[in-house]
């Protein structure tokens, strides 16, 4: 059995004891499953410490560009552009991400559950189908 298939089956995961890095499991093993682990466990905790950096670097780089993202619309470098949403049983604009957040706090959106961040046809009539936060603040 590969070691992503014992990962998966086993749901395992990094744990620490005792100051020694191991591994945690989840489900029934057998005796022979049991030895396979034991003696695949060096490889088993490098693939999971790899996965554990692979995702730790996604989450940075997602944060980067979350705080770049709220610096360039506070900043007035990036326009605030709803989107128009056609759907089944609501339409309207609708803005996503730190931008929602910004009109959400000025009381110009407002949260539909299940739907996202309503902005209102008058909002965008009035300074149109992109703007800035300051305009935004200013209506």
């Amino acid at each position: 059995m590969k070691i992503e298939q014992m990962i998966s089956k086993w749901r395992m995961k990094l744990a620490e004891q005792n100051g020694q890095t191991g591994i945690m499991a989840y489900g029934k093993v057998t005796a022979k499953q049991r030895e396979m682990i034991t003696a695949a466990k060096p490889k088993i905790i490098a693939e999971l410490q790899r996965r554990a950096e692979v995702r730790a670097t996604k989450e940075a780089k997602e944060k980067a560009e979350a705080e770049e993202e709220k610096r360039a619309l506070l900043n007035n470098e990036k326009p605030i552009e709803p989107k128009y949403h056609d759907g089944k049983y609501l339409c309207g604009y609708i803005v996503h991400g730190y931008a929602a957040e910004l009109l959400v706090s000025l009381g110009l959106a407002g949260y539909v559950d299940g739907w996202g961040y309503h902005v209102g046809d008058n909002v965008v009539e009035a300074l149109g189908k992109a703007f800035t936060y300051t305009q935004a603040a200013e209506y």
